[in-house]
């Protein structure tokens, strides 16, 4: 894979994420100590972690668990064999099964990017698939699944990453 060689789309303002929401996910990085560092911790809600990474990083190799990454300011881009996945403000990162992922970050001290993972539990993950294909009567389609994606309803990202935000700010 010849990575050096891609085009990088660059991200519209279709969807604006409100400043108070950039502003509360920033305390949130000061109250579990992540104002002046990059880092990733544990909230007080099981299964949530906030990061924060103050600056570029280019092609660094990690490990993807099953869950969803909600980017609330910056850009990343994970590669994973010939996939590529752009996940920003516009977009999170839906993980289906634990992945080693090479990301690259578009970040800076002056505008951090942030987010949030979401764990997710797969036995609990199962059962609701397995609850959806018997009341559908159908199977879904894994064929050319990797695993992951990227698609989100944009009428409801914003709602739902101030919804996720809120709750950790209330139980910290």
């Amino acid at each position: 894979m010849k990575i050096e060689n891609i085009e990088y789309p660059t991200i519209s303002q279709s969807i604006m994420i409100p400043q108070a929401l950039i502003t509360l996910a920033a305390s949130l990085c000061e109250h579990y100590g992540l104002a002046h560092q990059s880092g990733r911790v544990d909230t007080y809600l099981a299964g949530i972690r906030l990061f924060r990474i103050d600056g570029y990083r280019k092609y660094s190799p990690q490990m993807y668990e099953q869950g969803i990454v909600i980017i609330i300011q910056g850009r990343k881009i994970g590669h994973l064999n010939q996939y590529q996945f752009n996940y920003d403000p516009q977009q999170c990162l839906l993980v289906t099964t634990p992945y080693p992922i090479v990301c690259e970050t578009f970040a800076s001290f002056e505008q951090p990017l942030m987010g949030i993972n979401i764990d997710f539990d797969i036995t609990v993950i199962s059962q609701l698939v397995t609850m959806i294909e018997s009341q559908q009567q159908r199977r879904f389609n894994y064929e050319g699944s990797c695993g992951g994606g990227n698609n989100w309803d944009d009428t409801t990202y914003v709602p739902q990453c101030r919804t996720v935000i809120r709750s950790i700010a209330r139980s910290s």
